[in-house]
Parts: C-alpha cells; structure tokens; sequence
C-alpha cells in the first residue's frame, strides 16, 4: 500500500518522473513514485541535506530542469545547481535595481519551447531570466503594467504551439508573444467567467484548450480559435428620462 504523506499545507506539487515534488508552508519534500510505495530518496543516490536550508520558506513554486532545481518562494528565487549530488544554492531577491527580481513573491516557473525561463510574480508582474554566455543568471527583464499586462499579479503561466504564453492574473488572461514584445488582454467582457485567477489553477488538455481557474470556476477556450471584433461597439440610445 502507498504510504501517507503526512503534510498539513501543500503549496504546490510538481512531478519529474517517478520524482514527485513537494513545496511546503515550511519547505520541501521529494518522494519517489513507483507502482508498490512512496519512498524518500536513499542518501547514497540523492544529496538532500540542502532541503533543511528551505525550511524557512513558503515554497509557491517547483521546476526542475536538467541539473538545475528552481524554487519560486515568498522570499525570491531560488536555483539549486546539481541538486542530485553535489547542490550550489542561489538565491536572487527584489533589490532597488530595475534588473533584479520585481517582487520577491514568485507564484509559477515556465520554461518555454525555445528555452526561455519565465516568472510570474506577485506584484512584480511577468519576468524572463536572462543567462550569459556561460549559462550563469545575468539578469531579470520586467514585465508589468508599463509593458501592457493587465496586472502586475501573474499566477499561472502556460504555453500554446505558436509559442504565446497565456497568462492568468488578478485582471483577466492575457496573451503574450515574446518575439514582439506585445499583450493581448481578455476579461469580462470577452466571455471570461472571471477577471480573478488563482495560483496551481490551470492545464491544457489533450485537444489542445487551455483551462484557467479563477474565483467563478473555470474558464475553457481553444487558443487557436480566438478572434477579437476590431469594430467599436456603437452606443444605442433605449430610454430617455428627463
């Protein structure tokens, strides 16, 4: 029989094969996963002495990439380098350069098709880290109000096959191409059932539609499929009361 966890808060889950991972109210966990039991790692085959060093952290976020570990907290980002074996922790906070991280609440980790990592923020709005040559983080550039989100708060972050990023916020869902630079909002008034979104709430199915969770339930729709109408709506007047 499968073991039970014994977590009291669960923030958010992120599966890298039989590596399911835990971000905690006070950390992070891993198990692995096969077909008779959850097992925590052997410490022969996985260095996790560096999990106590989050246990004072709000752990909002999960990706794991290639030797690389991100972690998405309330107090910054964190990348953890060769995290298996031998694990190099960075850590990289809000800071009074316009270059750094905008808010130190990062709520989701994307790492695009071409390679691109992305970060939604809690009032810092959309971020792409940006590597040198060496693959080191050089930088953070800015996405936020100034550039067309609709809101500086970016829960959730998923990608179509024409590489725009969808993103879910606290004013709707937006569309960005990263190659131009440019967003196309949607709220309300273009058939949302909410301009109100939530963290962890969000998946594209296997036909392709997006689904975005937010405070009126869930709202599904077909990326490919969306036309905006490019006439203004003209007023008509119905009543007139003097």
């Amino acid at each position: 029989p499968l073991r039970i966890l014994d977590y009291k808060i669960v923030r958010t889950i992120q599966s890298n094969g039989q590596e399911i991972w835990f971000g905690l109210l006070n950390g992070l966990d891993m198990v692995i996963l096969d077909s008779v039991a959850i097992e925590r790692p052997l410490k022969q085959e996985f260095n996790t002495d560096y999990f106590n060093t989050f246990s004072q952290y709000i752990v909002e976020s999960i990706l794991v990439d290639d030797k690389n570990l991100w972690l998405g907290t309330k107090s910054g980002l964190f990348q953890v380098e060769n995290y298996e074996s031998s694990p190099v922790i960075h850590q990289f906070k809000s800071a009074d350069d316009p270059y750094s991280l905008g808010s130190n609440i990062v709520f989701c980790i994307k790492r695009d098709r071409k390679g691109r990592l992305w970060l939604g923020t809690y009032g810092g709005g959309l971020h792409q880290v940006v590597f040198d040559e060496d693959g080191v983080v050089k930088e953070f550039q800015r996405y936020t109000i100034k550039e067309g989100l609709p809101s500086n708060a970016v829960y959730r972050i998923e990608e179509d096959n024409e590489d725009h990023l969808w993103l879910s916020t606290d004013d709707g869902i937006s569309k960005f191409s990263p190659e131009k630079n440019i967003f196309e909002n949607f709220n309300i008034g273009d058939g949302l059932s909410s301009t109100n979104y939530r963290k962890d709430s969000s998946v594209i199915a296997p036909n392709g539609k997006m689904v975005f969770g937010g405070l009126n339930g869930l709202t599904l729709f077909n990326p490919y499929n969306i036309t905006k109408n490019p006439i203004a709506p003209r007023p008509k007047i119905t009543s007139l009361s003097i």
